[in-house]
């Protein structure tokens, strides 16, 4: 008779469960102080002319509720995953007679379960006060619902971008940091690119690309305005999307990941030159938009350009070396500096662009502001 493993083993869940428990049990903690309690000592007076109705449950202390929400899923996953930044845990857990894909399988589900009891929980609870109180004036049902699956849909973005980051380094701090970053990538690079062009080119309206709807390029920039508007249905679907990628993309890469690689800084050796030349390249634009918004003068905006190169360069390679003695290691910083330089001269190409004006029957609006 041929035997059999079971994935979800009581042994297996008991040691996910000391790992992360406490973290699920904290969350619920809060959750519980920040929404139920706050009903219950809100509404259990008896001046009914004092309730007032709410749009959402995110209306009970939404700073508690956002605090929780870009913390938790987070730490939870670096917990979770810890045994892959530690080498003599990696390889224990390796040495189980279980695939990769069935050891990723057991404890991202796991860990994600872990995760969104805590807000089921609150759900019930929530669902139980409303009932008692009869609460229907001043929020519904539908309103519980809404809030459980935003919060549900957020912490799967975040707790899967931290599985994702586990992945690719191998070292447990680094693991969080980079998760912040990739989290805020897409809004702060497109700021940083957005206002270096308007240095770059006169004319460019940088302000007013600034404002504009950038807070939805970051789910942690945009769970920062759900207390005062609802999600949109395309919204859901595209972080419905990415969860999925990142599921997918982070198992494709456990399979290739090396037990070796725990503690280094990044796993894969290409991804290694990726994170230098990136952190060099966003550290350059951050220099310059300082020392433009501190001097306003041109040879402040070099300065600055070369002195955010060169630190971010020399920063990513201490953190992928571990050690602070990498001065020497100058001819990747030649190439960097070429390459910048090469780039600033194709966008000057696109100067003079205040000229650059479109015929008139080509004009479908214009937009007239400071």
């Amino acid at each position: 008779m041929q035997s059999k493993i079971s994935l979800f083993n009581k042994e297996m869940i008991l040691q996910v469960g000391r790992n992360i428990g406490w973290i699920s049990v904290i969350y619920f903690l809060v959750l519980f102080f920040a929404i139920p309690l706050e009903i219950m000592m809100i509404y259990s007076g008896g001046n009914y002319r004092e309730f007032m109705p709410v749009q959402r449950l995110f209306d009970f202390n939404f700073g508690i509720q956002f605090i929780m929400i870009i913390t938790v899923p987070i730490v939870l996953a670096i917990f979770l995953y810890r045994f892959l930044h530690v080498k003599q845990a990696a390889d224990l857990i390796h040495s189980l007679p279980l695939k990769r894909q069935h050891l990723f399988h057991f404890y991202t589900l796991t860990g994600f379960a872990f995760l969104i009891i805590p807000v089921i929980l609150i759900a019930m609870i929530t669902a139980i006060i409303q009932s008692a109180y009869d609460l229907n004036l001043y929020f519904q049902l539908e309103d519980i619902f809404s809030w459980t699956g935003i919060v549900i849909l957020f912490n799967a973005v975040l707790y899967l971008s931290g599985v994702f980051i586990a992945m690719v380094t191998g070292i447990s701090v680094v693991q969080g940091v980079l998760t912040y970053i990739m989290l805020l990538f897409p809004a702060g690079f497109t700021l940083l690119i957005i206002y270096n062009l308007g240095l770059m080119l006169y004319g460019f309206p940088s302000d007013y690309y600034q404002i504009r709807n950038i807070e939805y390029l970051s789910p942690i920039s945009h769970l920062t305005i759900l207390e005062g508007q609802e999600i949109s249905a395309k919204a859901v679907l595209l972080y419905t999307v990415f969860v999925f990628i990142s599921y997918v993309l982070s198992l494709l890469i456990y399979k290739k990941r090396n037990i070796e690689a725990a503690s280094e800084a990044i796993a894969f050796r290409a991804l290694k030159v990726v994170f230098k030349y990136g952190v060099a390249f966003c550290m350059m634009l951050l220099g310059g938009m300082y020392f433009d918004a501190m001097q306003n003068k041109f040879a402040w905006l070099i300065f600055g350009y070369a002195a955010g190169g060169i630190i971010g360069y020399f920063a990513a390679e201490m953190l992928l070396q571990k050690t602070w003695r990498v001065f020497g290691r100058v001819k990747g910083l030649g190439y960097f500096a070429v390459s910048m330089a090469v780039l600033i001269l194709i966008t000057q190409a696109f100067a003079p662009y205040e000229k650059k004006v479109p015929e008139l029957d080509e004009i479908k609006s214009v937009t007239y502001a400071n």
